[in-house]
């Protein structure tokens, strides 16, 4: 190349090429997110969302690297792990979808192993929930064993215990946690999670967990009769209110407590229509935080429905499955490597992808 050309070249691209790349960026994340907002910033580096590691860390870049290395060689690497480290539970949602099962919670140790494993499987976010985590007192351990040079530790909690907790939680290297609420007063709350008192408990935790200058995430539930009655708008205006970094809407799913819906296995375009009209006025506010709807993740407008494709669960016993409302065992983490599991999973997941579509796993019958 002729030295004018390389010149000219160059201009070219800081003219072109830098917003092209900007402007692709932006797009995979709308895929991801439905929106591209920095929510917040984590040792001096953006953040747009608390699944994902924030922009140029270690982790991020371990990320693209084994994403690069997935569509080269055509390996399927899990990028997100959830760990049940416990049944125990202190709440008795009506909602829940979580499945518990039978035996003992996993000892630390072989929750180690399981963490060393995923991250070697190329998992760059790490899940911890239940149960109720924080019930657990060796969390702060487990979460210190996560390797942030190549993945990011994350937590679910109800928020009871969160506000006394949360200074050993830090200590152990967290700084991303999201809490539960389903309703925006205590009454309500508090019934639905049969709880007393942890309306209040939560709102402290979260208040505490921004003091110690961590991101912090409202997690909150859509169905069709809380879409409807105008609890979800509700919830949304209590992030804002809280000042929380994101807003996480799951969708109720027919797993756990609601299994017997038969109504939620069918598919309501209708519903879905007006939800993501819903979701997108959100995406575009500047004066809230980022909002992570899993409906719009699991689409087709998204990525599709991760279980056993681009995720998998280890249950408080060592089961393994997609997601923790797919009880489809896979294998045991007590009896092999996770890895023989993951293959052994993925290949069932993309085959169901390939004849059902990316839609979730809890809907087949439709």
């Amino acid at each position: 190349m002729k030295w004018r050309d390389r010149i000219r070249y160059n201009l070219v691209t800081l003219k072109y090429g830098i917003p092209s790349l900007r402007k692709l960026q932006s797009q995979m994340l709308v895929f991801h997110l439905g929106h591209d907002k920095i929510i917040g910033w984590e040792n001096g580096l953006p953040v747009r969302g608390l699944l994902v590691p924030a922009e140029f860390s270690p982790a991020f870049v371990n990320s693209g690297a084994r994403m690069f290395n997935s569509l080269k060689y055509g390996l399927r690497y899990p990028g997100l792990t959830t760990l049940a480290v416990t049944a125990r539970c202190n709440c008795r949602c009506k909602h829940c979808a979580a499945t518990v099962y039978p035996g003992k919670d996993l000892p630390g140790e072989v929750w180690k192993r399981v963490i060393e494993e995923s991250i070697m499987l190329g998992v760059f976010t790490i899940v911890f929930e239940g149960g109720e985590p924080l019930l657990r007192r060796d969390l702060p351990e487990l979460i210190s064993h996560v390797d942030q040079e190549y993945a990011i530790p994350v937590i679910y909690t109800n928020g009871f215990l969160l506000e006394e907790r949360i200074k050993e939680l830090k200590r152990s290297g967290l700084n991303r946690v999201y809490v539960s609420i389903d309703f925006p007063d205590e009454k309500r709350h508090d019934e639905h999670r049969g709880l007393k008192g942890l309306f209040k408990k939560a709102l402290k935790g979260i208040e505490a967990a921004k003091r110690e200058r961590m991101l912090v995430g409202l997690s909150t539930f859509s169905s069709p009769e809380r879409f409807s009655s105008g609890v979800l708008e509700e919830m949304m205006e209590l992030g804002v209110k809280l000042g929380v970094n994101e807003i996480a809407v799951f969708d109720a799913l027919p797993a756990g407590c609601l299994k017997e819906r038969k109504d939620l296995k069918r598919r309501d375009r209708e519903y879905e229509r007006k939800l993501r009209g819903f979701m997108e006025e959100w995406w575009k506010r500047e004066d809230v935080p980022g909002v992570w709807w899993y409906g719009h993740l699991r689409s087709f407008y998204g990525c599709g429905c991760p279980a056993g494709v681009t995720m998998f669960h280890v249950s408080n016993n060592g089961d393994v499955t997609p997601c923790d409302g797919v009880t489809m065992k896979f294998g045991s983490v007590l009896e092999e490597d996770l890895e023989s599991i993951w293959i052994r999973m993925s290949r069932y997941g993309w085959k169901r992808r390939e004849e059902k579509g990316p839609f979730c796993w809890l809907q087949d019958e439709e």
